[in-house]
């Protein structure tokens, strides 16, 4: 399977962690406009899943994938029908704001 890399910029105001097509179209990105209306979710129906995926999955009903950096090292970001991502991680500290 063919790699493809995706660049990922810090947007350092928002504490955001987003995709570089998201940072340069940033009133058009599905993953900006979901920290606006991402939610906590409680433990009690997450069904194991991590609390970042489970703000990702049923409060913004984007999709968790998993990518590697250039050192191997694995992050989780939400992806959206748009094709933008964000960190769940940052997008977590946004629903919990």
């Amino acid at each position: 399977m063919k790699s493809k890399s995706i660049t990922f910029m810090f947007n350092k105001s928002q504490s955001l962690r987003i995709d570089l097509d998201c940072f340069k179209n940033y009133n058009r990105c599905e993953a900006l406009r979901a920290t606006r209306y991402a939610k906590k979710q409680t433990n009690d129906n997450n069904f194991g899943k991590s609390p970042y995926s489970a703000v990702c999955e049923k409060s913004t009903k984007g999709k968790v994938v998993f990518l590697k950096n250039s050192k191997g090292h694995q992050s989780s970001f939400c992806l959206f029908k748009d094709k933008s991502l964000i960190d769940t991680a940052s997008l977590y500290v946004k629903a919990n704001k």
